[in-house]
């Protein structure tokens, strides 16, 4: 993401949320693919992403930040 290569980074975060499943890092890496689908101006796609978090990973602090986007 810092590189610029949005596409890239989404599919490492893919691997990760499939690795880790139910794991912190997978919801941080859902977090952090709904954050780069936003800059990628694919608002559809950011969306799904962060409802994703609220839906798997309840109560974490990243369910907390995807409300806040979301809002």
């Amino acid at each position: 993401v810092d590189q610029n290569d949005y596409a890239q980074a989404v599919k490492y975060f893919t691997l990760i949320e499939k690795k880790y499943g139910k794991s912190n890092k997978a919801a941080a890496a859902t977090f952090a693919k709904g954050m780069t689908y936003k800059k990628m101006n694919l608002p559809e796609f950011a969306e799904k992403s962060l409802k994703e978090v609220r839906t798997k990973f309840p109560g974490s602090p990243e369910s907390f930040r995807a409300d806040a986007e979301l809002k």
